[in-house]
């Protein structure tokens, strides 16, 4: 008879996809779930029908102290899956973590189960923690350690090993409990891990316990990260849309999902419509198709969690991943469809999902190219601890959210968020080519030198600190020269601060407010002339939003009384 834990508990997860289909267990509390289970006449039978993924979910959620003494209940399998979730980092055995289940194996296990479990595990896995903590020699005619031996020396009860117990009272505890337990059940394995002690190279056992622990994930839908490396693989975008255009739809090889679909909590809590692959499947009427998408989903997810360094037990803490991966699918979805639902439907049920995923992806990594390449042209910073000083704080939270090793959107410098949907990357798009217009207005059109920025920047007559000086302040400088000057073509320099004093009426009067192009057409035109037609609305647009700092900053006063504390322009010092 085989159990689930969707046949426990009839609470809802409170997804309305994965609520309306049969076959998906859901995320309700685990708590009550144990409790449930407990209460079945046969509890033992039901947790060891759990596939090991989903009993491994329902402890760690439940906390360690609701669920600690289930493992005298759990298959050698499980609990074999329960230390490769918990006790690995990449490649590297965590023995601290494995403590933690053999002192609960060690204390609640009778005698039959304990030996069956540690003849099951990987023979590595104790071997591993063994040779971690001890020093093992033969004793001296089977009677005596050696005399060479210092610290906390214990020979076996044989009488045919010397053990350097470890210093640390804990561990020395847990594995002398173990040895004592193993020579009472099982002595020929006692040997023989004390002889792999002595004798088994450690990145050997390593080697072989890792590789076996990758065969046993892989069974659960956790490649390695090598293949897992592959859904970040670059595609170009519009090719792709225009080929699934022109060809049809790419065709997946069918895979069908297992009977019972266990998906992760916290995938159960975030896929909801502010995705757009949530939007394209609730409508679906076939609950197998639907199934098959969330089967999907849940491997590109488990993907994921590989790549970014994640490990498959903590995939309920990685919320930021699960977004991500909803987020780069759902981008991918919207650029493919054209914003079209109905497209998006048939992309879902047709197009392999981890392709969708790494068109979303590629879309980000291209504006994290050019955000790259503008470091080149030929600085966004002029301060030797800060390259984005020329940055303001919007353009800088863009930048460094475009510059993460998975890129991300910044609304602003407090609101940052994954990428989702076609409108954050035509906003991102756009706003990475002001900066780029920026650099060449400064550097290209002022035909400005990184040594005469610098000048201005470090120079004694400049009021202001060089880390207030950004692209926007020199380019208000440039403006408010404009409107208060008698020349034709006034320099790029810092402003006498005495000459501020008509400004406040000059922006409350705003004369330029019915035709800003026609009113700084004197400013405007070298700067399209020497650019292209599309730095037009740049231009105006970046003198639009000057026009609004100055305002707010000099519009709202009578007088000047501190000049000094202006931030939106290059001040001259008082000499």
């Amino acid at each position: 008879m085989t159990h689930d834990l969707a046949d426990l508990t009839d609470r809802p997860s409170g997804n309305p996809v994965l609520d309306r289909l049969d076959g998906v267990i859901s995320g309700a509390d685990a708590a009550e779930q144990i409790d449930a289970i407990i209460r079945q006449p046969d509890a033992e039978d039901v947790l060891q029908s759990l596939r090991a993924p989903t009993f491994y979910r329902l402890m760690k959620r439940a906390g360690w102290d609701q669920s600690y003494d289930l493992l005298q209940y759990a298959t050698p399998d499980q609990i074999q899956v329960f230390i490769d979730f918990d006790c690995w980092k990449r490649d590297r055995l965590l023995t601290d973590e494995l403590q933690k289940w053999l002192k609960a194996l060690v204390s609640e296990s009778d005698d039959e189960h304990f030996k069956r479990v540690c003849r099951d595990l990987d023979s590595e896995i104790l071997a591993i923690l063994f040779k971690s903590h001890l020093h093992v020699e033969m004793t001296d005619d089977q009677e005596r350690p050696p005399d060479h031996l210092e610290g906390e020396v214990e020979v076996t009860p044989d009488g045919w090993y010397a053990i350097v117990y470890p210093d640390d009272e804990d561990k020395a505890t847990l594995i002398r409990m173990l040895l004592d337990r193993l020579y009472h059940v099982d002595r020929v394995l006692a040997w023989t891990l004390l002889e792999a002690v002595r004798w088994e190279l450690m990145s050997e056992m390593e080697e072989n316990a890792y590789q076996w622990r990758n065969t046993r994930l892989e069974e659960y839908g956790f490649v390695g990260r090598d293949e897992a490396m592959e859904i970040y693989q670059y595609v170009e975008p519009v090719e792709y849309r225009e080929t699934l255009e022109q060809d049809g739809s790419e065709v997946d090889a069918r895979v069908e999902p297992p009977q019972r679909l266990d998906v992760p909590q916290v995938f159960q809590q975030e896929f909801d419509d502010e995705f757009f692959i949530f939007r394209a499947v609730e409508p679906l009427a076939d609950e197998e198709e639907v199934k098959r998408i969330l089967f999907q989903i849940r491997a590109v997810l488990n993907r994921a969690v590989i790549a970014d360094g994640i490990e498959p037990g903590e995939i309920e803490a990685g919320r930021e991943v699960v977004r991500r991966t909803l987020g780069y699918m759902s981008l991918g979805l919207q650029f493919l469809s054209r914003d079209d639902l109905e497209r998006a439907q048939d992309y879902v049920l047709d197009v392999p999902l981890k392709q969708i995923f790494r068109v979303g992806f590629s879309l980000t990594s291209k504006l994290q190219h050019k955000v790259q390449s503008l470091k080149d042209r030929p600085t966004l910073g002029l301060l030797e601890e800060d390259n984005l000083s020329l940055l303001d704080g919007d353009d800088r939270a863009l930048v460094e959210s475009l510059l993460r090793r998975r890129p991300t959107y910044a609304e602003g410098s407090h609101d940052y968020d994954i990428f989702k949907e076609q409108e954050q990357l035509d906003s991102a798009a756009f706003r990475v080519g002001m900066i780029a217009f920026k650099q060449v207005w400064l550097f290209g059109l002022e035909d400005r030198s990184v040594s005469e920025v610098g000048s201005l920047l470090f120079g004694d007559d400049t009021l202001n600190s060089p880390e207030t000086v950004t692209f926007d302040m020199l380019f208000a400088t440039r403006v408010v020269h404009y409107l208060i000057s008698d020349e034709d073509d006034p320099a790029l320099t810092p402003l006498e601060p005495s000459t501020l004093e008509t400004l406040p009426e000059l922006m409350r009067d705003a004369p330029w407010e019915d035709d800003v192009a026609g009113y700084f057409e004197d400013l405007l035109d070298p700067i399209v002339e020497a650019s292209s037609a599309a730095t037009d609305k740049l231009a105006v647009r970046w003198l639009r939003q000057t026009l609004d700092r100055l305002d707010d900053e000099f519009g709202r006063i009578s007088e000047l009384d501190r000049p000094e504390v202006f931030e939106s322009v290059l001040l001259l010092a008082d000499t």
